[in-house]
């Protein structure tokens, strides 16, 4: 018996945004996890940028690399003083409380992230994959159809997809979407595992052998159960 909690991404997108000089900086630090010397150019440089959510916003975001959530509430809740419908900060807190398992207080994040800026792939992304996780999957298609329109190769909008009509049993629908994705991206379990399944579920099941196969079980990580 599937279920969505296993079914579903583990994938939850943060969203950054392409930070040139100072700010870029810090961002590539942070990334890299060079969080001592980041922290040194965040003292030097506050004060310059007191009034800018997109500072505070990356400030968050180097302490959710650290896992320190206290500090990115803070520093993400300062970015929404600033401007209270700033998207990436909005989806930045949802994709946090993904992490603590708060579920309902993520859906309200990346709703109003999804509404501060209708055209902008992470937040839907992310409020579809947890509507899958949580048995919503009407709700989720809704979301990704909307993106599908817009690119019709989004890996990761075709593997939800996919994952949405599967939860809802339309198998057949369900591999239209699987069988769009091409390259290594199957080879992946998040991709492999439920394209395997819509294909045995549709009869193909030499095929569904070869894909299942071929995923990499070296990093399982949250899948190792499901798989």
């Amino acid at each position: 018996t599937l279920s969505s909690s296993s079914a579903a991404s583990d994938v939850y997108k943060r969203q950054d945004i392409t930070l040139e000089g100072e700010l870029g900086k810090i961002s590539k630090l942070c990334y890299e996890r060079d969080f001592q010397e980041a922290e040194i150019i965040i003292k030097n440089i506050n004060q310059k940028y007191l009034k800018n959510p997109i500072f505070w916003n990356q400030v968050g975001t180097c302490y959710l690399l650290q896992q320190k959530r206290r500090k990115a509430l803070l520093f993400y809740n300062k970015a929404l003083a600033i401007k209270s419908n700033y998207a990436p900060s909005l989806n930045n807190l949802g994709v946090m409380y993904i992490h603590e398992k708060d579920f309902s207080r993520a859906l309200v994040a990346f709703k109003k992230a999804r509404k501060a800026k209708q055209f902008s792939r992470t937040p839907r992304i992310n409020l579809a994959n947890l509507y899958i996780n949580i048995g919503l999957y009407d709700q989720a298609i809704v979301e990704l159809n909307a993106l599908f329109n817009v690119s019709k190769n989004d890996v990761d909008v075709l593997n939800l997809l996919g994952t949405a009509h599967l939860m809802q049993n339309d198998v057949a629908k369900s591999l239209a979407f699987f069988s769009r994705i091409g390259g290594d991206f199957v080879e992946e379990a998040r991709f492999g595992i439920n394209y395997a399944l819509s294909l045995y579920l549709n009869g193909k099941e030499e095929k569904s052998r070869d894909v299942f196969g071929d995923i990499n079980t070296k990093n399982l990580g949250a899948w190792s159960e499901y798989y």
